[in-house]
């Protein structure tokens, strides 16, 4: 066969290695690997092998891949971005620093794609929640005063310690024994009479009440008072 021949289409293997279709006129981008050659695959002439372009895959550089960086994640750093500045000026105006710029807000909106209602949305959930904290801050304030009030009572009011029951002997009322009415079965002693007495000292000097028991006998004791008993039996707490 000679260049002036005309060669028939078929399997050709090329001047590059590569067993590709020649369609009659010249060489197509259909290959088959190395390997692969059958009964019909010849060798096309030498002057036609210069005709063949090799088969080369496009590939893009790292450089490409920057250029052609996909809209979707510009849209997604912008719209971070713009939620990160909602944020902050809710915060600058929920904090008494005044309200953002509504312009600001609609360039925001306009470039995150979130719609007016959706901010809407969420500066009433805000809202509602520094409702909550507010009344729960109110409730606390509530509860300390209240506990305050109630220590300025206790410590303005008489003490109610010691005893209940009452021997023989010089007592601080609210101190050694508590306040309230007691009941003695009377003398100790059938030879000396039960008597006591209620002053407003320890010495006894400034006298409330005083009496001599010979029976069974009550006395009403108050905070502050001092008693003192005498051959009685034990007064216990009413």
């Amino acid at each position: 066969m000679t260049d002036d021949d005309t060669i028939v289409e078929g399997w050709y293997a090329d001047a590059f290695g590569m067993i590709r279709w020649w369609d009659g006129t010249q060489w197509t981008d259909h290959v088959r690997r190395p390997g692969d050659e059958d009964a019909t695959t010849a060798v096309l002439p030498a002057a036609h092998h210069s005709e063949a372009a090799p088969h080369r895959t496009e590939r893009k550089t790292d450089d490409d891949h920057d250029d052609d960086e996909p809209d979707h994640k510009r849209r997604l750093w912008l719209t971070a971005t713009v939620v990160g500045l909602l944020a902050f000026f809710l915060g600058m105006s929920i904090g008494g620093y005044g309200s953002p710029d509504p312009a600001v807000i609609d360039d925001a909106t306009a470039s995150s794609g979130a719609t007016t209602e959706d901010l809407d949305r969420r500066e009433a959930e805000l809202e509602s929640r520094e409702g909550d904290l507010t009344s729960k801050q109110n409730d606390l304030d509530q509860r300390e005063q209240d506990l305050e009030s109630r220590a300025r009572e206790l410590e303005n009011s008489p003490s109610s310690g010691g005893t209940d029951t009452i021997g023989n002997g010089v007592f601080e009322v609210g101190a050694d024994v508590q306040p309230g009415e007691y009941a003695s079965q009377g003398p100790e002693d059938p030879e000396l009479p039960c008597s006591y007495r209620v002053s407003s000292d320890a010495e006894g000097d400034e006298i409330l009440s005083s009496k001599i028991v010979e029976g069974p006998g009550t006395v009403v004791l108050e905070d502050g008072q001092f008693f003192t008993s005498e051959y009685c039996e034990q007064w216990t707490l009413q």
